[in-house]
């Protein structure tokens, strides 16, 4: 492995350069993307439509009700006093328990936690 390990390092610093490069293209395109649907769907409201099809495909308005915590000691108690866990998803920050491990020296009620191994890379 040793004397390999000079074309493992190229490949893999290639392979996050040009991960970097794909991402910067796909910022370029989400934004033409972004920028398409919302003359697409200011063109269908201003002419009453919900739906449309082309050669292409079929195009279709959807709107969605999202929630935004305004009082998240409110929302907390909410969920409490309902047995309503489902409003959250089911994923501790890892940060925050980090922290509290630190602090502690024990895991919050009702965690476990693992270790993940990582590779580190700086490029040359």
């Amino acid at each position: 492995m040793e004397q390999n390990r000079q074309e493992i390092t190229k490949e893999l610093r290639d392979l996050k350069l040009r991960k970097t490069e794909l991402k910067e293209e796909e910022k370029t395109i989400n934004a033409r993307i972004s920028a398409i649907e919302y003359d697409l769907i200011t063109d269908m409201e201003e002419s009453g439509e919900t739906k449309f099809a082309t050669a292409y495909g079929t195009v279709s308005i959807t709107t969605k009700l999202y929630p935004q915590i305004t009082d998240m000691g409110a929302f907390v108690k909410f969920m409490h006093d309902n047995n309503r866990g489902d409003f959250v998803q089911k994923r501790p920050s890892a940060p925050a328990f980090r922290e509290y491990f630190k602090l502690t020296g024990e895991y919050p009620e009702g965690l476990d936690a693992f270790d993940k191994t990582t590779l580190s890379f700086r490029k040359r």
